[in-house]
C-alpha cells in the first residue's frame, strides 16, 4: 500500500463507479458535482472512481480528464484508470504501454491505480499462464505506486487468481441480475470462500431501483459495490437517479469487527 491508499483495503464497504462519462468542464458540469458532493459528504465511504478517456488512456492528452482527476482526488476518491486486457488474448506489451500511457498523459493529475477489464475465468488462456500474467500486471503497477489494482473477469473468479493475489481486488459480479448468496459466498470447488471479502467487489447495473435489503446482503460478501439502472450496450455513461440512497445505505454498513470472517460477520449482525 501507498500513502493513504489502506483506506481502499481495509474492509469498510464502499463503492466503485465506472465512470465513463465525457467530463464538460468538471468544475461547472453538474453531472461531476453531483457525485464530487457525494464522495465529500460520506468521507466514511471509500470511494473508487473508473475513468476511461478512449478504451483506455488514449493517445493525448484531455484537459477535462486532467481536470475530473484532480476534482476526485481533492475530494478523496481513489481514480482508477481503464485498461482492457480482452481476457489475456490482447498482448501484454499493449497493457503494458496503456498503464504507461495514463502515467505519461496525465502525469501532472496522477491516477492512483488501474482498472483491468475483461479480466478471464481461467487459469490459462491458450498456452498463457493467466495468473502469472495478471500477477505481472500488479507486480508492475505496485513498482510505480499503483493501488490498489482492480481486475474484471465479470463473474466468480477462481481461488487461484485470489491464492496469488493477481489483482487487489476482483469484480465477481457484473450483470443485469442481483448475484445469490451461494455464489457471492463462493463456497464451492475453486471458489473463494477461502478468501477475504475484501478482495471482492460487485456491479449491478439495469436496476430500476435501488433496494437497501439487497445492497447489505451484498456487502456481507463483497467490499466494493455498485448499482445503477442504466443498461447495455453501455451501462456505465450516466449516473444512477437514486446514487444519493446507494451512498447512504452503504454509509450505514459499517465495517466488521476484528477479528471475524467474512461470514461468522455475515451471521452475527443485524442489517
Amino acid at each position: 500500500p501507498y500513502g493513504n491508499s489502506t483506506k481502499f483495503t481495509d474492509g469498510r464497504t464502499g463503492v466503485i463507479i465506472p465512470f465513463y462519462v465525457y467530463p464538460n468542464n468538471p468544475y461547472t458540469d453538474v453531472v461531476v458535482a453531483r457525485l464530487l458532493g457525494l464522495i465529500r459528504q460520506y468521507k466514511s465511504v471509500p470511494v473508487i472512481v473508473v475513468v476511461n478517456p478512449d478504451s483506455g488512456p488514449g493517445l493525448v492528452w484531455d484537459g477535462n480528464w486532467a481536470a475530473l482527476i484532480r476534482l476526485l482526488t481533492g475530494a478523496g476518491a481513489c481514480v482508477a484508470g481503464y485498461v482492457s486486457t480482452v481476457y489475456a488474448t490482447r498482448p501484454s506489451g499493449e497493457v503494458f504501454s496503456d498503464i504507461n500511457g495514463w502515467l505519461a498523459l496525465y502525469g501532472d493529475t496522477p491516477i492512483h491505480t488501474i482498472f483491468f477489464d475483461e479480466q478471464p475465468w481461467d487459469v490459462t488462456v491458450g498456452l498463457i499462464d493467466t495468473v502469472a500474467l495478471y500477477k505481472s500486471y500488479t507486480d508492475y503497477c505496485h513498482a510505480r505506486n499503483l493501488f490498489p489494482t482492480i481486475g474484471n473477469p465479470g463473474t466468480n473468479q477462481r481461488g487461484e487468481h485470489f491464492a496469488t493475489r493477481t489483482m487487489d481486488l476482483i469484480v465477481v459480479h457484473e450483470n443485469s441480475t442481483w448475484p445469490s448468496d451461494s455464489d457471492m459466498l463462493g463456497n464451492f470447488v475453486g471458489g473463494h470462500v477461502d478468501y477475504r471479502y475484501s478482495l471482492r467487489a460487485a456491479l449491478c447495473y439495469g436496476q430500476a431501483s435501488m433496494v437497501p435489503s439487497l445492497v447489505r446482503k451484498l456487502a456481507r460478501y463483497v467490499q466494493y459495490i455498485y448499482v445503477t439502472d442504466d443498461i447495455l450496450p453501455s451501462p456505465w455513461d450516466s449516473l444512477p437517479p437514486y446514487l444519493e440512497e446507494l451512498f447512504a445505505v452503504i454509509a450505514d454498513c459499517g465495517s466488521p469487527s476484528p477479528g471475524l470472517t467474512p461470514l461468522t460477520y455475515a451471521a452475527s449482525t443485524t442489517w
